[in-house]
């Protein structure tokens, strides 16, 4: 199809103490082409576990996504956290997306003692959690575990569950 994705580079970053940072994943694609009004995926390794699924309204050329993960809260919430994942795109991308649909795959070591259930894409928006609901904007498939979100823009994300509730006999 005429696409040509350099490979994907992994590399783990330790942010200052003083920010209170966990270590993270950073994973960088520069992608050649991307075509207007159509659907392209871009898988972005396994040290991310991140899917994307972009749609533009414009052709993008030369463009690069950066995809960091971490591995603790860096916000307040009362739920039971999974992941984090931080999305940067190039202006170009994010000035001509349409939509993306964003897959984090997780494993069941690291839902254990949550209802699987309950997982969804939580996105910061600066001083809040939001919720990207299902089944319109954010959903689980527990067959293939992932949670996945239709956005239309950019930013940090996490994955949050509730604990399991112990059943009564």
């Amino acid at each position: 199809d005429g696409r040509v994705f350099e490979e994907t580079k992994s590399i783990k970053i330790l942010f200052p103490e003083s920010q209170n940072f966990p270590g993270v994943v950073r994973e960088s694609k520069m992608i050649k082409n991307i075509t207007a009004n159509k659907i392209e995926t871009i898988v972005l390794g396994n040290n991310t576990d991140t899917t994307l699924h972009i749609l533009t309204v414009a052709n993008v050329n030369n463009t690069s996504i950066n995809v960091t993960t971490f591995t603790e809260n860096i916000t307040p919430i009362i739920l039971t956290p999974v992941k984090f994942v931080n999305i940067e795109v190039s202006p170009e991308l994010n000035a001509n997306l349409r939509y993306a649909i964003i897959n984090i795959s997780y494993t069941s070591d690291e839902v254990r003692g949550l209802d699987e259930n309950s997982l969804r894409l939580y996105k910061w928006n600066g001083t809040n959690w939001n919720m990207l609901t299902c089944p319109t904007f954010g959903c689980v498939d527990t067959t293939n575990n992932y949670v996945y979100a239709n956005v239309t823009g950019f930013s940090l994300f996490g994955v949050f569950g509730s604990p399991l509730v112990p059943r009564v006999t």
